[in-house]
């Protein structure tokens, strides 16, 4: 019997594959560093989830992932499956558990599958814009400043550099990386507060 490597080679160039990289977390840190997975949004055509690594209480590398339903035949029934394993494939690249490339194996494979077929030219959806503008108003409240929604969503159009019902699904991953970045500047510059639960998150 052939021992599976855990890798794949993909166009002349091997991709660790995600349950290769977690057996790697395992046999190195045991369980002392947890995976967490959520679900950030979810409906009939598309499915975001987020991964963390959790070390002793601490997030200490997040990764989001984003699923179209339509995709593909596998994602017809299991979107959420492989969002999960691409989530979690980012989150351990983010804390060093990559192979010779950034993206997975899983991710790539997937990514040539769709070339060829037609971009879904869609805006985002109403959860993920509501996910966008919840972690805008939780970085506010982070600093104890609470804008009116009229002004939040002036402030995430600002941040976006186009107004939030015009972002792309293929965006959404650079919507939430200023979104995240912009929280972060808030946290900084605002007014110091006393340590709260808001002050756990990872963004």
């Amino acid at each position: 019997m052939i021992k599976d490597s855990g890798k794949v080679n993909i166009h002349g160039k091997e991709y660790e594959t995600v349950a290769s990289r977690v057996k790697r977390l395992r046999e190195d840190h045991n369980f002392d560093i947890a995976i967490q997975t959520e679900i950030i949004a979810i409906d009939e055509d598309v499915v975001v989830m987020k991964a963390s690594a959790v070390k002793d209480g601490i997030v200490i590398g997040t990764g989001h992932a984003e699923e179209n339903r339509q995709a593909s035949t596998i994602n017809k029934t299991s979107a959420l499956e492989n969002c999960e394993t691409s989530a979690i494939g980012r989150c351990l690249a983010n804390i060093g558990y990559l192979g010779t490339e950034f993206a997975s194996a899983d991710e790539v494979a997937h990514a040539i599958a769709q070339q060829g077929k037609p971009v879904t030219d869609r805006y985002i959806s109403l959860k993920q814009i509501q996910l966008l503008g919840n972690k805008l108003k939780w970085g506010f409240n982070a600093i104890k400043e609470f804008p009116e929604s009229d002004e939040l969503r002036v402030i995430l159009a600002e941040v976006l550099g186009k107004e939030v019902n015009t972002v792309k699904m293929a965006e959404m991953d650079e919507a939430i990386a200023k979104v995240d970045s912009y929280v972060k500047t808030l946290k900084k510059e605002g007014e110091p507060q006393e340590k709260s639960e808001l002050d756990e998150l990872p963004y």
